[in-house]
């Protein structure tokens, strides 16, 4: 008995049991009851019991299960993993279609009847007449949302303007602007009366499930297959609308996207944080990010399932649960992991100790389940984990000079220079030393030389600790500078004509004399 405890039940007192500690109730107890009887509980029967009243463990449980499981042993040896056979792909189905019949897969009658089922019972909600759309109105609307990707204007009514250079006349001849405005005023998806209020995207809901489906449907089986997260740009505003810095659409609607190597789109999931259509123990094992990619290799039909599949992905998804899960399934794994989710007990050399070495060194690990682990260095340290994928063959690459460590080059070398037939190598003098460059028509005086000529060779800077500019003879002439491009720039928007001036001085100074000092002033 680990520990005992006395408990008095009495008749006309109940739930005391109630204020027990899980760790006190799968303990081992004496009870004494109102008539002074005793009686020990077995600490094993007590703990069923206390399963059998569904109490749930606490989280530092949870976190010392998930320590305890089974740690892999790592070692110095390359996978032999060999691919799997895949069948060939038997694209001849949608060879012969044309672009037109290839859209209809997907917008086919059953989704355009579902819009035009919902147009009329939104515009009762809104207490309006039934605008009575057709269904040739409606394919119209699609089209002219679809030409507006490509050929973008300012707005929508700029379609129909009567200006030359903002009419389309493919536009003006299919629909009229007001009828247009009104089509995209009562367009729906979804009954407003049977709103969802947990899914941020109910209003969408029906169209998405549809052409989930069709994407799905129409998916030829590839042996790879990427996932990953695309930016749909908006600016309004919404719940589900994300910012993520550094990307080249900041602002819009993140969408998790599984998708082939020609690009088509095999399914999609838009993330909006907590989501009803997410699978809740999924996510508990894999995280917000990668339940989607599981739940849309589970919506395949059984003979596509069972095909070996190779996800690729990036370090926002990969880790040893995902890649261990997916070996399981029958698939294959690869991505760039992060340095914080590779296992202790793997012992590869660290990213600050690979900082060290010379550019092109790597180094790896294998587990005893199949997952190699391989860390090089390139301008920075990148990881890789995966299931398929061996070390050796190794490749070799010769590094540019120019994007080497040993090169302290960061400009552009004279033409006098670039084109002799020498491939020059600069590096830093020796002592940080002084040179005059070897130039014909430079006579700079720089820290930097070349290696193979040992003569010194300036990087192509105009400015700096050099003091000296490149001499051209009379005649030569050279593209301006960045610093005169800005001045000239200046003196437009000081006459403020500058935007209706900016074509003219592109063109301008592509014949720009070297000196132009009149414009600088």
């Amino acid at each position: 008995m680990s520990s005992q405890m006395k408990i008095l039940l009495m008749k006309t007192k109940g739930g005391m049991l109630d204020n027990l500690t899980g760790r006190q109730l799968r303990a081992g107890a004496e009870v004494l009851f109102a008539n002074n009887a005793r009686t020990q509980l077995d600490p094993e029967l007590s703990t069923d019991d206390a399963e059998g009243d569904n109490c749930k463990p606490s989280k530092k449980n949870e976190k010392r299960k998930r320590n305890q499981r089974k740690q892999r042993k790592w070692g110095k040896h390359d996978l032999c993993n060999s691919l799997s056979h895949f069948p060939e792909c038997d694209f001849s189905k949608y060879r012969d279609f044309s672009p037109y019949e290839l859209l209809e897969l997907f917008f086919d009658e059953d989704i355009f009847n579902m819009i035009l089922a919902e147009i009329p019972i939104y515009a009762q909600f809104k207490n309006e007449p039934d605008p009575a759309v057709t269904k040739a109105e409606l394919k119209v609307f699609i089209a002219v949302l679809i030409l507006s990707g490509y050929n973008r204007l300012p707005g929508k009514r700029f379609y129909w303007d009567s200006g030359p250079d903002m009419r389309n006349e493919m536009v003006h001849a299919a629909i009229r602007r007001d009828r247009f405005i009104q089509i995209m005023k009562f367009l729906h998806f979804a009954d407003n009366n049977a709103m969802d209020s947990r899914d941020k995207l109910w209003k969408l809901r029906p169209l998405i499930k549809k052409l989930q489906n069709k994407f799905v449907k129409h998916f030829v089986p590839v042996p790879r297959l990427s996932y990953d997260e695309s930016m749909i740009a908006y600016y309004g505003p919404h719940g589900c609308k994300q910012f993520i810095k550094g990307k080249p659409i900041r602002f819009g609607y993140k969408v998790w996207s599984l998708n082939t190597p020609s690009g088509y789109l095999v399914n999609f999931d838009v993330y909006q944080g907590k989501n009803v259509q997410i699978n809740e123990d999924y996510e508990k094992q894999f995280g917000k990010a990668v339940t989607p990619l599981i739940q849309m290799i589970d919506s395949f039909d059984d003979d596509t399932k069972n095909l070996p599949f190779s996800l690729y992905f990036d370090n926002l998804f990969t880790g040893m649960e995902l890649l261990s899960y997916l070996k399981q399934e029958g698939y294959n794994g690869t991505g760039t992991i992060r340095e914080s989710r590779v296992p202790k007990e793997c012992t590869i050399m660290p990213c600050k100790d690979m900082k060290k070495l010379e550019r092109g060194t790597f180094t790896y690990k294998c587990s005893d389940d199949g997952i190699l682990v391989a860390r090089w260095q390139d301008t920075g340290s990148v990881t890789v984990a995966t299931t398929v994928h061996s070390v050796n063959p190794v490749g070799h690459r010769s590094w540019s000079p120019s994007t080497s460590k040993a090169s302290v080059s960061k400009g552009r070398l004279p033409d006098s220079i670039r084109y002799d037939g020498k491939n020059h190598y600069i590096i830093q003098n020796l002592g940080n030393k002084r040179r005059r460059c070897a130039g014909e028509y430079c006579k700079s005086v720089g820290r930097t030389a070349c290696s193979k000529c040992d003569v010194g060779l300036c990087d192509g800077k105009e400015d700096g600790e050099r003091g000296g500019r490149e001499e051209r003879p009379s005649g030569v002439t050279r593209r301006p500078t960045s610093r005169r491009l800005g001045l000239i720039k200046t003196h437009f928007r000081s006459s403020r004509v500058f935007v209706k001036q900016q074509f003219l001085v592109s063109v301008y100074l592509k014949t720009l004399p070297h000196n132009a000092t009149q414009y600088r002033r």
